[in-house]
């Protein structure tokens, strides 16, 4: 389940509060891929091509080409639909769909890199039939920009969001022809030749969650995490609606996987409770509790995620900068990227291996506000 809500960072551990109540048990129930892929030109002028490569991370992408493009101002296309359908769920009968999400990892390449970006358009629900599309719910498309030159992996729904469906009955997730629209914006920037803008997506997965028959309702009145030079402090409180016989903390280095970490049982009368996670993780550390009743029924809390890098320990120099960004940390990082204040992504790059030091070359980037992220934490930097 992963609701997250990430603070700014500003100390050595940045500090969430994440306060709300509870629900009854809706955990992803499965995760797959799409078994029928395609392109509908029921929006859009760019066509889709290799539309079955977006069953694994595998660097075969689905593709939408825009050749040549000269513009004294800005100039958008729009790509047609990339479809995908016949997930192959078989979500029991008796069990309440209570949230859809969909993971895409795309990015976009182009001969001349600078000279246009790759964002959002359309990311919607629908029934699929053939070439035809019959949308549902809401575009969850945030028009945020694509990376260039690699791919990353956006999240849209999840649990306890149906993505602007009222409710969905799980034989309709079962069919064949219901699954996800993808459509993205094609751009040529101001007073630029764009030659070979491509968007590509290298793998859709869909996740259906639901809450099984029976459960009950739990409630919290808060659940916050705070960073401590003694670790990750979880605390709640139960309030005299909570019904639960006993608290798991658990903990996950990416919001998906969890482990256990600690069982404390409820106690009468009893309302606050806290637990210190004493070696939490290098990076960002997410928590939540799952609350045990008494007959077998679950909740879970909503998740909250604390940073345990310290901003002292990254270096960036030199800041103002103005060729290169060149970046040294005590420990290893994976993850970098840079975004204009417009939240852009302008640079991405992974390190599966981990490093201490790297570079993003800037000497193409005007002056002006810009962030780098690391490893999930954001820093500000300035080119003069």
């Amino acid at each position: 389940m992963k609701q997250i809500v990430l603070a700014t960072c500003t100390l050595m551990l940045c500090t969430l509060l994440s306060i709300g109540t509870a629900h009854s048990q809706c955990t992803a129930v499965s995760t797959n891929t799409a078994g029928t892929n395609g392109n509908s030109t029921g929006i859009g002028t760019v066509g889709w091509a290799n539309t079955g490569a977006t069953s694994a991370i595998d660097g075969s992408y689905a593709s939408a080409t825009s050749l040549i493009s000269l513009g004294l101002l800005p100039i958008t296309v729009t790509s047609n639909y990339l479809t995908l359908n016949n997930f192959g769920f078989s979500i029991p009968t008796t069990y309440t769909v209570c949230g859809v999400g969909v993971a895409i990892n795309r990015g976009y390449g182009a001969l001349l890199a600078l000279n246009g970006n790759v964002a959002d358009h359309t990311v919607q629900l629908a029934n699929i039939t053939g070439g035809t599309v019959s949308l549902l719910g809401t575009n969850q498309a945030s028009g945020a920009g694509w990376p260039f030159g690699s791919t990353l992996t956006a999240n849209y729904g999840g649990s306890g969001n149906l993505m602007g469906a009222g409710s969905f009955l799980p034989g309709t997730i079962n069919t064949s022809n219901f699954g996800v629209a993808i459509a993205a914006n094609l751009t040529t920037q101001v007073l630029s030749i764009s030659v070979g803008i491509s968007a590509a997506v290298d793998m859709v997965s869909m996740t259906v969650y639901a809450t099984p028959p029976g459960t009950l309702p739990i409630t919290l009145e808060s659940f916050s995490v705070t960073g401590g030079s003694a670790g990750n402090q979880i605390t709640w409180n139960a309030g005299v609606s909570g019904i639960a016989n006993q608290f798991v903390i658990q903990r996950s280095a990416d919001g998906i996987h969890w482990q256990d970490l600690n069982t404390i049982s409820a106690a009468i009368g009893k309302d606050n409770y806290s637990y210190t996670d004493a070696s939490p993780l290098e990076g960002i550390n997410y928590y939540r509790l799952e609350l045990d009743n008494t007959g077998g029924a679950v909740g879970y809390s909503m998740v909250a995620a604390v940073s345990n890098k310290s901003i002292a320990s990254i270096h960036f120099y030199p800041n103002p900068f103005h060729d290169m960004i060149n970046i040294t940390a005590p420990g290893s990082f994976t993850h970098l990227s840079l975004k204009d204040v417009a939240g852009r992504t302008i640079w991405v790059k992974e390190y599966p291996g981990g490093v201490n030091s790297a570079q993003i070359p800037a000497s193409q980037l005007p002056q002006g506000l810009y962030f780098v992220s690391v490893d999930g934490s954001t820093y500000k930097l300035i080119k003069n």
